[in-house]
């Protein structure tokens, strides 16, 4: 469409039936058409192209009494950004009568600041909802495997408690989604097999499949990717659950997995058949809560998560697709020469061991204890950093420290192991979280402490304390 020069703005006036009723001279000369001709004839009868597209569902959405919409639009073919604000037209208490539309032009650059802003802004608000729920999971998780082992001679419970550890983890996977989006990697020191992670994506996959086809091709002697096993899998469960709603019928999903020429990089690939994406939803479909499945509780998060998990770990997220001819996602991540297999077991704690645990909530804190004592742990408790330090000085000998990061008393998990260590030099120290943006405050301790993710199981506990008191081989993935 034919439109005005930088620096643009205008604004026009719709009915609910999104006829125009008022059109000043600038929004006709962005529109190419004269405001006489647009008066009184519907904007998708006059724009057949707008038709089903971005433009017309935010307009919807705005009818249909959700608000205002505030967002960045571009008119194919042309290159200039429009900031656009359509506000509905009536007094509140009433259906909306029609929709007022401003519009002002920005520069790629304020264009893509937006963007930026407004991605970091739904990251920060939806980490703090994950962290809630991630305290509350580690005491379900906790509380139900306990309950497992206790009624293995009774398999009707047992299996009543397996189905609540089983239904903490599928909600905890949705909080790791979340998490993906904060941008801050959880363990610099983590590797994963790919291979192996892809493998089990496609097997779950097919077991769904429901007539699909299912192919991989994963390239021989790949070594090791360089993020958390944990955060590639729901990365990869992301993109093969957008690959099967994106085939509403037959068609192949192939998941494939190549070393990249210049050797430090590993391609994981997810493609399909379907649908595809125009240009339109190519541009938006990393925003959060951008989503055509409107009925599935924590749609719109899958791709930012898995954008947000890219970019954390020094990779990135390259997306083909077009309508017909459908998508391709490929997720491009740091990698580097395998290195020799650590020891499978995992030993229990050395002669003399003992936790210090600080955890301000006492059923968390409860729950935590009762994990380290079933795994041989002797363990003392505090409810806040002040307590943790009165004990130390009071003559309490832990050998290692396992912290929550958020504490009340205005001295948080980091702190806390910074004046530990001030007081007993060289304790071993583990910290946990349910919040990912806790990542950087973790490796910023001198010596770089590690940060548990929450909700964990037992084995994990095991494996973090181990590698923390130096007991034991590095965690596995």
């Amino acid at each position: 469409m034919p439109g005005r020069g930088t620096g643009c703005t205008g604004s026009y006036r719709l009915d609910r039936c999104c006829r125009f009723e008022e059109v000043d001279a600038d929004a006709a000369a962005l529109l190419g058409v004269g405001a006489g001709e647009l008066i009184g004839r519907a904007m998708w009868d006059c724009f057949p192209a707008l038709k089903g597209g971005e433009l017309q569902q935010r307009f919807l959405g705005v009818l249909n009494g959700t608000g205002s919409q505030v967002f960045l639009y571009r008119f194919a073919p042309r290159t200039e950004w429009y900031a656009v604000v359509a506000d509905p037209v009536g007094p509140p208490s009433l259906p909306v009568a029609g929709i007022a539309v401003r519009f002002a032009e920005v520069t790629d650059r304020v264009a893509d600041h937006v963007r930026a802003e407004r991605l970091d802004a739904a990251a920060r608000a939806t980490s703090q909802l994950a962290h809630a729920f991630n305290n509350s999971l580690t005491v379900l998780v906790g509380n139900a495997e306990y309950l497992e082992e206790e009624l293995a001679g009774r398999p009707e419970l047992a299996e009543t408690a397996r189905l609540m550890v089983d239904a903490g983890e599928r909600t905890a996977a949705l909080t790791r989604r979340v998490l993906l989006m904060n941008r801050h990697p959880r363990h610099a020191e983590a590797e994963a097999d790919a291979a192996r992670v892809l493998e089990r994506v496609a097997a779950r996959l097919r077991a769904t499949a429901d007539g699909r086809r299912i192919e991989t091709a994963i390239q021989a002697g790949l070594p090791p990717v360089l993020v958390e096993a944990e955060d590639l899998e729901v990365a990869l469960d992301e993109l093969a659950a957008n690959a099967i709603r994106a085939l509403p019928g037959p068609g192949t999903i192939r998941l494939a997995a190549e070393a990249a020429p210049s050797g430090h990089e590993l391609h994981l690939t997810v493609s399909d058949t379907g649908i595809g994406m125009d240009q339109g939803q190519l541009r938006h479909c990393l925003e959060p809560f951008v989503t055509s499945d409107r009925e599935r509780w924590g749609a719109g998060l899958g791709l930012p998560a898995v954008h947000g998990f890219a970019t954390a770990v020094g990779g990135a997220l390259r997306i083909e697709s077009a309508p017909g001819r459908g998508t391709q996602v490929q997720l491009a991540l740091p990698s580097r020469p395998r290195a020799a297999a650590a020891s499978a077991g995992l030993p229990r704690p050395p002669e003399g061991a003992e936790v210090l645990l600080v955890d301000d909530d006492p059923t968390t804190r409860a729950s935590i204890s009762r994990m380290l004592s079933s795994l041989g742990w002797p363990v003392a408790g505090a409810a806040s950093a002040a307590e943790a330090l009165s004990m130390l000085r009071g003559g309490s000998q832990p050998t290692i420290l396992l912290s929550d990061v958020v504490l009340p008393g205005g001295l948080s998990g980091t702190a806390l192991v910074e004046e530990v260590r001030r007081i007993r030099p060289g304790l071993p120290a583990l910290l946990m979280s349910g919040y990912a943006a806790h990542a950087p405050e973790a490796d910023r301790v001198a010596g770089t402490v590690r940060l548990l993710a929450k909700p964990f199981r037992k084995a994990e506990l095991q494996r973090a304390l181990l590698e923390a008191h130096g007991a034991g081989p590095p965690a596995t993935t």
